[in-house]
């Protein structure tokens, strides 16, 4: 092979008592220079053994260089070893590798078909058989390809893939069942891709609906769910349309003592409830405001037990045909608790009940700035009951103060004509009773 001439474009900068140099006007990579090359400093007398490379114009020495041999911009001469002079030091430190033993070792064994060596200790060998199926396996590029050959299917793929059980069992479609009382989170600056399952930005869910989606996956055995919402302003509400199976109780828990930091602005309802829920949910500490024409606060429209507390009515739903507080089905039971209840804005109506029950507790529910009610401040029909159980109103309303009909009742318990708020009179219609 013909010898190659000295490289010497450019210019070399050589730093005393440093490793590293630098080049200008070089290419030394391109060139292919490499380690064990030499840089030649004739009016020196001296020559610096190359250790590597690091760009075109830079690279370190194996030694620091000499006080004799540093200097700037000095003529660049670089001289490359011959490969025969490489190929042999490879060869020598490949020997020097092998000299303990394990080499000797491979070399006694025996060869056959379908064998494939190991290593049976630091330095002996011993063989193993290499089957046809192995073979397959190894020719694999991926976890999917071997899965593949394996003759995984898609249920299996997913299943192997799965971070921990309850993915697991998502695959499966079995349900993950609750050994513990569960708090998912809910805020402003979290995530729907998150897991819910811890208060910070990277752990909580974004929206009511994701957390409740998670939560109608559950068996919740015997065992209570919350969903912690952190204070801010939310757009989305919640459409329940699946539910847990089991469990003792759920709670949607706001701001219980400031309702109004956890403000749901919507375009549509709160909390409807569109399938039968074997666990009572309770809601505590919101300040809603459902806009747009037949929009609810809660809306129950199937079998279940809804509790509200600390909930402002801050309006929204006027003009149209539904309740702040609704009822829509047999069975469908919404018990308001007037601790921290409030009503703040105009509505369509207050409670209306269709063929289901609203329930007051003792206590009273304050009525602020005069709010208008497009409908009716409470409705019950279609053998619905509306019962104030001891509650009490206290500020003034505009519009009609009840309507009764259909073999319904509304039982203020003697409360008198005027004891829903509004200046309209109220109605008793076919089969009503206003007691």
């Amino acid at each position: 092979m013909a010898v190659q001439n000295d490289y010497t474009s450019g210019t070399i900068t050589l730093t005393s008592g440093s490793a590293n140099f630098t080049s200008t006007g070089a290419a030394l990579q391109s060139a292919g220079i490499r380690a064990g090359d030499e840089i030649l400093l004739p009016a020196k007398g001296m020559v610096l053994v190359i250790a590597s490379i690091t760009g075109e114009n830079a690279g370190t020495l194996v030694q620091n260089c000499p006080a004799g041999a540093a200097g700037a911009a000095q003529p660049m001469r670089i001289r490359f070893q011959p490969d025969g002079s490489r190929y042999t030091a490879a060869a020598r430190a490949l020997v020097e590798l092998l000299a303990d033993g394990k080499l000797a070792s491979l070399a006694g064994q025996t060869g056959a078909a379908n064998k494939l060596p190991y290593l049976t200790g630091a330095t002996t060998f011993g063989l193993t058989d290499l089957t046809a199926f192995a073979r397959t396996l190894l020719d694999d590029g991926s976890q999917d390809a071997v899965l593949t050959t394996l003759g995984g299917t898609a249920l299996g793929k997913a299943l192997f893939a799965a971070a921990n059980a309850a993915a697991a069992q998502l695959s499966l479609g079995v349900r993950e069942v609750l050994t513990a009382n569960r708090t998912y989170y809910v805020r402003t600056d979290g995530s729907d891709s998150n897991n819910g399952l811890a208060n910070t930005a990277g752990g909580a869910f974004l929206t009511l609906q994701k957390a409740w989606n998670v939560v109608a996956a559950l068996d919740m055995s015997l065992f209570s769910v919350t969903i912690q919402v952190a204070d801010g302003t939310y757009t989305g509400g919640l459409n329940i349309t699946a539910a847990p199976v089991g469990g003792s109780a759920i709670t949607i828990q706001g701001n219980a003592s400031t309702p109004g930091n956890c403000y749901m602005n919507l375009t549509g309802n709160f909390i409807a409830v569109n399938t039968p829920l074997t666990a009572s949910v309770t809601v505590n500490g919101f300040k809603v405001k459902p806009a747009g024409s037949g929009y609810s606060g809660i809306s129950v429209n199937a079998p279940a037990i809804v509790t509200a507390i600390n909930i402002e009515a801050a309006g929204g739903s006027t003009g149209g045909f539904a309740g702040f507080y609704q009822v829509t089905a047999q069975g469908a039971k919404l018990y308001i608790n007037p601790i921290g209840q409030s009503i703040t804005g105009n509505l369509s109506a207050y409670v209306s009940a269709v063929a289901g029950v609203i329930q007051f507790f003792g206590g009273t529910i304050t009525v602020t700035g005069t709010p208008a009610f497009s409908w009716v401040f409470a409705i019950a029909t279609r053998e619905a009951y509306v019962i104030t159980g001891g509650a009490a109103f206290s500020g003034a309303a505009t519009g009609k103060r009840y309507s009764v009909t259909e073999g319904s009742i509304i039982n203020t318990g003697g409360g008198g004509a005027s004891f829903f708020p509004g200046d309209v009179a109220g109605t008793t219609g076919t089969g009503g009773q206003y007691l």
